[in-house]
């Protein structure tokens, strides 16, 4: 029975081995199996695959047990050393019951998330380069003795610490490039302790600590959901480079695509120094952050533009495959209205231009509108109310006023009144 486990393995090295056989062997019975062994300069990879374990060096001990069946025989070893995928690793283990494996132990590996990728043929990831560090005690037992799958480390219990060095990584159905400066993760069973974590999103820095639940499904699992809490730094958020651009101009007023994520979710306090829109700028961000498969939405909003200051909250929803909505709410106090027009293009109207306005501007403003995946807005579904107060206003070099004005001059008996 214990074949199965072994048949797609092939191995060489020098064992040595010290085994003592008693009782009874034939069809129906087994002798009882007692021995100790050590290993050296050993290789084992499996066939079919581009993983391989070198330079194995230990020492250990095997016994049938009580019934002298596979059932309860149980493997110790209680050193090992060597090379996984050409990366050295540590480990102390052991395998109790060999028709349905249960492993339990400790090992530390220092690796390329490559050679990691190709060793358990982690489902979330497409690429990734750089250097991982992975010290962890687990306990787990193989569904399939014959196939092992990563996805039997779902039924584990763990504990350990995860580091990562000058990182890159793509996810599956995610455009987004993950670039780890360096990062510090603590296991713990099936969720991600974020203890430390720097780099970028595409080009947006990013500094983020917290935690990651379904850790383990979302890597080894096509259905796994990966939700992620925390707190999130930011220097800058540049919306185009955030998200994926388009390649032709004219699809995109924003010249980006709405992305959601379809495997993770995203909980975080933010707090960004910067965040760009195209002529849109905002300063000292403060907020709350949700994106998930279907939203992205902010709230609690604070933060500085045009000269004033804002806050409320915004969302983007994702209604069908190309259908969205935007919604907005926000109270702004000490708006430059001049500015405020540049921003948004005069607001697509050229009858009064920024270069016509001076004065400060609070407002209340909701607005909701259908737009799709490039963030083009449907003009027809716009439903917005607007409560507004201008003070220090002033119109300068409106065309209108100025030829009202200049039939005023040509006659006197208007200027009188006027």
């Amino acid at each position: 029975e214990g074949r199965a486990l072994f048949r797609e393995y092939s191995s060489t090295g020098i064992l040595d081995f010290d085994c003592t056989l008693g009782g009874a062997f034939g069809k129906t019975e087994n002798p009882h199996l007692s021995a100790s062994f050590s290993i050296e300069d050993a290789t084992i990879s499996k066939k079919g695959t581009n993983w391989k374990l070198a330079k194995l060096t230990g020492s250990g001990n095997i016994d049938n047990g009580d019934s002298k069946s596979s059932i309860t025989t149980k493997l110790i070893l209680e050193s090992l050393m060597g090379e996984i995928n050409g990366s050295p690793f540590r480990s102390i283990f052991s395998i109790s019951n060999f028709k349905q494996p249960t492993i339990a132990g400790s090992a530390k590996v220092e690796t390329d998330i490559r050679a990691l990728d190709q060793f358990f043929d982690i489902e979330a990831i497409v690429e990734g380069e750089g250097n991982i560090l992975i010290d962890a005690k687990i306990s787990t037992t193989l569904l399939n003795p014959s196939e092992p799958l990563a996805r039997d480390f779902l039924n584990y219990k763990a504990r350990g610490r995860v580091i990562l060095d000058r990182a890159s990584i793509k996810l599956k159905d995610d455009e987004r490039i993950y670039k780890i400066d360096t990062a510090s993760f603590s296991i713990q069973d099936n969720s991600l302790e974020i203890n430390q974590y720097t780099g970028t999103v595409n080009e947006t820095k990013v500094s983020l600590n917290g935690s990651a639940t379904n850790f383990l499904e979302y890597l080894f699992k096509k259905e796994g959901v990966l939700n992620v809490s925390g707190d999130v730094k930011t220097s800058s958020i540049d919306l185009q480079a955030l998200f994926p651009k388009t390649n032709d101009d004219s699809q995109s007023k924003s010249g980006v695509i709405v992305d959601f994520p379809t495997r993770s979710s995203w909980n975080l306090n933010i707090v960004a120094d910067q965040f760009l829109n195209g002529k849109f700028i905002a300063n000292e961000i403060s907020g709350k952050l949700l994106i998930n498969s279907s939203k992205i939405e902010a709230s609690n909003l604070h933060f500085l533009s045009q000269g004033g200051e804002i806050t409320g909250s915004a969302g983007i929803y994702q209604f069908t495959a190309n259908q969205y909505g935007l919604k907005t709410d926000f109270e702004s106090k000490n708006i430059n209205i001049k500015q405020l027009f540049a921003t948004f293009n005069n607001f697509d109207q050229s009858f009064v231009r920024s270069e016509h306005l001076s004065g400060q501007t609070m407002a209340n403003v909701q607005f909701k509108g259908f737009c799709d995946s490039t963030l083009s807005i449907d003009a027809k579904s716009i439903v917005a109310n607007v409560d507004l107060t201008i003070n220090d206003g002033a119109l300068r070099d409106f065309e209108p006023l100025v030829s009202v004005a200049d039939e005023i001059k040509k006659k006197p008996m208007l200027r009188l009144f006027v």
